[in-house]
């Protein structure tokens, strides 16, 4: 294009005129690497949907207006699932004969999913997780050495339907009753269709807790378990796995599935973290702002018009 604006007067540019460029302006240019992110995410979190979204929770926040109906730190909760597998490895670096281009270690290869379902709660406390197994039916075994008092169920495909869900938010009233002592409670959870059963919301509605959604596609900015958490923990999960089988030579099977998860969940559940993800994601201290320009940049329009001396070709022949 250049060319042909220019005409004969044009001088190409060398193959290294780009770094050589990127050298002059050190101060005011950095490379980065890209990260792909889905097109419903990257148009999700934009300039209408942050301010909906804040004002449906500082209202929520503020109920009538009363500070008798305010809800304070400790009762804002937020709650979602992540997808464990018991036997994928991680990559590491290892020591071995020159000329090795692979090093291979043995891993179970077991991709069976197990849901985890986590509460945290924005004075930095969690509740013990929800833990659903694939399966046909309960079975007693996967109690054993259970050091979270983890609620434990299953369904056919290991994920939460809408039965776990209405057993799931009677779990969390019992939990965070004597601590709310009749006070409203705000629980922040996805879209997920197990938190919008009649069930899930009738319960709810009469037990004083205000549900709010997060904008649909925007977990990844809005919800303090992904934002912070949930990355740690995937961390802590494998590397405690990969511990495990190298011990024992033996696989991660169900019935040893809460004992290591245990080990996980504390690695990353921490004060600092849980309080991190509030603050992170503009709860506590509620902010706004927190959503800024730059993390709405992917949902922005962009446009260009032909303004060169060149006839383009119709794509029409």
């Amino acid at each position: 294009m250049l060319e042909a604006r220019d005409g004969p007067d044009f001088t190409p540019l060398g193959t290294n005129w780009t770094h050589r460029f990127l050298e002059r302006h050190h101060e005011e240019l950095k490379t980065y690497w890209s990260h792909p992110l889905d097109h419903f995410r990257a148009r999700a979190v934009n300039p209408i949907t942050k301010e909906a979204y804040f004002d449906i929770v500082e209202k929520a926040i503020a109920g009538d207006g009363t500070p008798q109906d305010l809800i304070p730190p400790e009762l804002m909760y937020g709650a979602d699932e992540t997808g464990l597998q018991q036997g994928v490895g991680m990559s590491e670096h290892v020591i071995a004969g020159s000329g090795k281009s692979v090093q291979h270690q043995q891993r179970s290869g077991n991709r069976e999913n197990i849901t985890v379902l986590c509460t945290i709660c924005a004075d930095g406390s969690s509740l013990p997780p929800a833990v659903i197994f694939k399966g046909q039916g309960y079975q007693v075994k996967w109690e054993q050495n259970n050091p979270l008092n983890a609620s434990i169920g299953y369904s056919k495909k290991g994920y939460v339907d809408g039965e776990i869900g209405v057993s799931w938010i009677e779990i969390f009233d019992k939990a965070t009753r004597e601590k709310a002592n009749q006070r409203r409670r705000l629980l922040l959870v996805d879209g997920h269709v197990s938190h919008y059963t009649g069930g899930f919301l009738c319960y709810a509605r009469t037990h004083d807790i205000v549900v709010v959604c997060y904008p649909s596609h925007s977990t990844h900015a809005y919800q303090g378990l992904d934002v912070v958490i949930f990355a740690v923990l995937k961390q802590r999960w494998t590397e405690i796995c990969d511990d495990y089988e190298r011990r024992t030579g033996q696989p991660v099977r169900k019935e040893i599935f809460l004992s290591l998860y245990g080990q996980a969940h504390v690695k990353a559940f921490t004060r600092e973290n849980i309080t991190s993800a509030f603050r992170a994601t503009g709860i506590v201290p509620f902010n706004r702002d927190i959503i800024s320009s730059t993390k709405m940049a992917p949902s922005l329009e962009h446009s260009s018009a032909n303004e060169l001396p060149l006839t383009l070709p119709t794509p029409v022949k």
